[in-house]
């Protein structure tokens, strides 16, 4: 078997400036996200930190957590905000996009 491999851009971004309000925390990661999108040559994949999206404090945890959907589901009512926000930066960026 042949592995034919193609140039492939991964983007990391690490966020400063997180607070305790999960809406503010997208916002901070959507215009990180948007900006590593339109560095060239472009990513083909962005990852988030981990924890990003709530203070880093696995007593926050619980609190900050929310459903995950099952791989390949195009989006329910179930899907907290989190996921909405990942899969519109992803949509938006035009690439492949991890928050952990």
């Amino acid at each position: 078997m042949e592995i034919k491999a193609r140039p492939f851009r991964l983007a990391l971004i690490q966020l400063g400036n997180l607070t305790g309000n999960k809406a503010d925390n997208i916002v901070t990661a959507r215009a990180a996200v948007l900006a590593a999108s339109k560095s060239s040559p472009k990513p083909d994949l962005i990852v988030l930190p981990e924890i990003w999206n709530s203070p880093y404090a696995v007593t926050k945890f619980r609190e900050y957590s929310e459903n995950v959907p099952d791989v390949g589901s195009e989006g329910g009512k179930e899907d907290g905000e989190t996921i909405k926000a990942l899969r519109e930066m992803a949509k938006e960026a035009g690439c492949w996009l991890i928050g952990g």
